[in-house]
């Protein structure tokens, strides 16, 4: 009956505070989701550097995609973060985060197409892409640092 008791008082909520599950687990919530989320980000980049070497046997251009997907994805989720942000600049870093998150996917995928080979249209299309997007992250980035309120503040102070 003791051992009954105790797995009770971890799913139900005692008269005094809220049961263990639904403090730690429940309670952390958002946290245990942004791992996760993070979590397949991680694995989804790993996907795309083994497709990017796999079609092309060079380690520089599957390191490269991943300045295109989980590295600006986790910038990006932690400027959307960042208690200065604009709301434009906020919605910004969201828009930002999704397309690191879709070049993943795309990239992801990839060697699934049968004629993906290194030789192919398809991997000359990925590798453009990879290129293309981490440009885009780049520029981006830039224009988001000049853009925030302390840096510009800064900036114009001291050209004042």
């Amino acid at each position: 009956m003791s051992e009954k008791k105790k797995i009770s008082d971890l799913l139900q909520a005692q008269s005094d505070e809220s049961g263990w599950i639904e403090k730690n687990v429940v309670g952390n919530a958002p946290l245990l989701v942004a791992l996760f989320a993070n979590f397949v980000v991680i694995i989804s980049d790993v996907r795309a550097y083994d497709v990017i070497y796999s079609l092309t046997g060079s380690v520089w251009k599957a390191l490269a995609a991943s300045f295109a997907c989980a590295i600006p994805f986790i910038m990006w989720e932690v400027s959307w973060q960042y208690n200065h942000t604009t709301e434009p600049w906020r919605k910004a870093s969201l828009v930002m985060a999704g397309i690191a998150f879709a070049t993943s996917l795309v990239l992801g995928v990839a060697d699934f197409i049968p004629t993906a080979d290194a030789d192919s249209t398809v991997a000359a299309w990925l590798l453009g892409g990879v290129v293309v997007a981490t440009g885009l992250h780049t520029v981006m980035g830039f224009l988001y640092y000049y853009n925030d309120p302390d840096v510009a503040r800064k900036r114009n102070k001291e050209q004042a």
